[in-house]
């Protein structure tokens, strides 16, 4: 005998799946969500997130997905200018003379080490004096 689910009974399991469970032995299949369109709760504006909802088609679940600013790589400040202040911004960051918005952090990652460092401020001001022409990040 062959597992019985009824298709209309999907719930939610993570961001990612809806599950049902079969009514014979409590085996669970799982699926991903069918997503509909989404809505814009909060634009994302600047280097500001954003956040769209969305709800599964299947399962009716909401979910909420945050939409991130484009990288701008350099912009530690995130005042749209890429100049030394970034770099010290960077520095005085790792000594903890100054907290980076989300967005800076992503910004302040020139090289793509998955943190910032005093390589990242070094890289910012190289490129200030066109001693490299690209970020290690601009090159992936």
């Amino acid at each position: 005998m062959g597992h019985t689910y009824n298709d209309s009974e999907w719930t939610y399991y993570d961001v990612e799946f809806h599950t049902q469970t079969c009514s014979r032995c409590n085996k669970a299949i799982y699926e991903e969500h069918t997503l509909g369109e989404g809505t814009v709760i909060t634009p994302q504006v600047g280097y500001e997130n954003g956040l769209m909802r969305y709800t599964c088609e299947v399962c009716k679940a909401t979910i909420d997905v945050v939409i991130l600013p484009d990288v701008v790589y350099g912009d530690a400040n995130c005042d749209n200018a890429i100049t030394a202040a970034d770099a010290a911004c960077i520095l005085r960051s790792i000594v903890g003379l100054q907290t980076l918005s989300d967005a800076g952090t992503r910004n302040a990652d020139v090289n793509a080490s998955g943190g910032i460092d005093a390589v990242d401020a070094s890289n910012i001001l190289r490129k200030l004096v066109r001693l490299i022409t690209l970020y290690p990040a601009e090159k992936q």
